[in-house]
């Protein structure tokens, strides 16, 4: 569980920044600095919650910078980058980038295309303006090359600024022939990375270009990389607005990656949580409309760290801003707040630091409102004579209105007309009819019969996932009549299939049914389960909803005497 090392990490750090460490690296004449010590505590938290030494190396070194440190200090030393620092305190080796692989977008790529790209332009002879054949042998490695005008005004910026482009648009292309969307950000930080493999990255560039000591070849290949990817020239964090030069991330960013040693694919996405902070949605779901997988959303720790440092370590000011915006930009509040309580409390059992506690007060009133009002409609809706099968698909039933409501208003915010979104009929085994789990579980085949309301324009998608979608991107479909009912339509379905996140609606009834009596513990969770279709989307349920159904009896079974 790389979220939960996410949360450690930035516990330790918060822990550092309030006991007022910096988190500077320096150029000082030592063996170690102390940025070193913090790392290496980094490191160890995620090696104990499980990760291997490459995702422990990236995810410190991403978290760190961050949290405000610098990527490089400009000496060829491996104690003085980030990222190198990260590979050496985890104890990984280094890895090429052509090595790395991106974050699963359903399949993924790898650096590759990137590091493909790059070396067909050198053997084009056209990454740079000077190539070698313009050289002589004295000039290989010399001073007069690495720290004069023929290296910093001609080389170094052509390979910079050339190599990330055609890095990017390799990326870009790779993307699109696997069948996927290209993803901006993954794009340029590899694009960056790839030549800085290459480029000497402490480099100096022309005066032209940027000011002598604060503009270096690094980000000059993050800029260029950044505008090839069409990411926009400023980042803002969530909730505060602090502005972040898009090509100096991508640029460290790209820096540490090379560095880093040879990350997973869930190293990757844990990394798309991390930046998930940025407004302009870089990556990750932790912040999405739609409720992700909670074993994929760290974000919230992160998020909780900038914006404690930008009102000055305010707690209830950046607690507030931070809840407000999931109660703001999600489907479903409740469970989105709801899901911060759960990630926090099990990232506990790694390591309890103050963040961790600030996300767990602050949400814990939501929790118990979830449950509270769970509990009392369970309970008069079964003594009223309602079954326990009736009562789990009402609250079913009012989970779904209440992201197609929040969908709605979403969605008209971002058009600027009235939208409204309608699932009319949700069901698992749409088009498998010979798989148990398929038939069973929606996550793995689901069915939607949708409608969507586009000012006075109707639209009703009948089959989405296994009609619809394939005939829109063969062209079957008129592509200018229905991708916005289908963009409006695609992610409140998609949260529908991911809502297994969240066993209120199977636990709370079934644990009521079984305490008052309707049932035993293990049938109240079965007929729950069954029920459910939307919270038990994917296995598992019943496990749970049988243990707190039999602690609930046992509850109020136990015998004690009055005071």
């Amino acid at each position: 569980m790389l979220t939960l090392s996410i949360y450690g990490i930035m516990d330790i750090i918060a822990e550092e920044l309030k006991r007022g460490a910096a988190l500077k690296m320096t150029n000082a004449n030592a063996v170690r600095i102390p940025m070193q010590d913090l790392m290496q505590k980094c490191v160890d938290l995620c090696r104990k919650g499980g990760c291997d030494a490459a995702n422990a190396a990236l995810l410190s070194a991403v978290a760190m910078y961050l949290a405000g440190s610098n990527a490089q200090v400009g000496i060829p030393a491996g104690n003085r980058k980030l990222g190198a620092m990260a590979r050496l305190a985890a104890g990984n080796s280094r890895c090429g980038v052509s090595n790395i692989p991106t974050a699963k977008l359903s399949s993924k790529i790898s650096g590759f295309a990137a590091v493909q790209a790059v070396y067909q332009a050198m053997r084009d002879r056209t990454l740079t303006i000077v190539t070698g054949d313009d050289l002589t042998p004295v000039l290989a490695g010399s001073a007069l090359y690495g720290h004069g005008a023929l290296g910093e005004d001609l080389i170094y910026p052509d390979l910079s600024a050339n190599g990330a482009r055609i890095g990017t648009e390799g990326m870009i292309e790779a993307y699109k022939g696997a069948g996927m969307v290209p993803h901006p950000f993954s794009c340029a930080l590899f694009g960056a990375a790839a030549i800085l493999e290459i480029v000497h990255p402490d480099a100096e560039v022309s005066e032209e270009i940027g000011p002598y000591g604060k503009y270096n070849s690094c980000l000059h290949a993050g800029r260029a990389a950044a505008k090839a990817a069409g990411l926009p020239d400023k980042l803002h964090i969530r909730g505060s607005g602090e502005e972040v030069d898009t090509g100096a991330l991508i640029g460290d960013l790209g820096l540490i990656l090379k560095d880093v040693g040879a990350p997973s694919v869930i190293g990757m996405m844990a990394v798309s949580e991390l930046i998930s902070i940025f407004a302009e949605g870089l990556g990750g779901g932790s912040f999405g409309q739609v409720g992700s997988a909670l074993g994929h959303c760290g974000g919230a720790a992160v998020l909780l760290l900038k914006l404690l440092q930008y009102y000055d370590w305010d707690e209830e000011k950046a607690l507030s801003v931070l809840v407000e915006h999931r109660m703001q930009n999600s489907f479903n509040p409740e469970m989105a707040v709801c899901g911060i309580n759960l990630t926090a409390r099990k990232a506990e059992q790694l390591y309890r630091g103050p963040l961790t506690a600030m996300l767990i007060r602050a949400t814990e009133p939501y929790r118990f409102a979830a449950i509270h009002r769970r509990c009392e409609y369970a309970y008069d809706q079964l003594n009223a004579g309602k079954t326990l099968e009736e009562v789990v698909a009402a609250l079913e039933d009012a989970r779904m209105r209440e992201s197609e409501k929040n969908a709605s208003r979403l969605n008209t915010q971002l058009f600027g007309e009235p939208i409204s979104v309608r699932i009319l009929d949700c069901y698992p085994g749409a088009r498998r009819k010979k798989s148990k789990m398929a038939l069973k579980y929606l996550a793995f085949d689901a069915g939607f019969k949708v409608e969507v309301t586009l000012g006075e324009k109707k639209v009703l998608f009948d089959g989405l996932q296994e009609k619809v979608i394939p005939a829109f991107v063969r062209g079957e479909l008129n592509r200018s009549e229905y991708e916005r009912a289908l963009t409006v339509a695609c992610p409140v379905c998609e949260e529908q299939m991911l809502s297994g996140n969240h066993l209120e609606n199977i636990i709370i009834p079934a644990a009521m049914a079984a305490a008052l009596g309707k049932c035993t513990p293990a049938e109240a969770a079965a007929a729950a389960c069954e029920t459910a279709i939307v919270s038990g989307s994917i296995p598992g349920c019943k496990g749970p909803a049988q243990k707190v159904a039999d602690l609930a009896c046992r509850i109020l079974n136990t015998k004690y005497a009055s005071f």
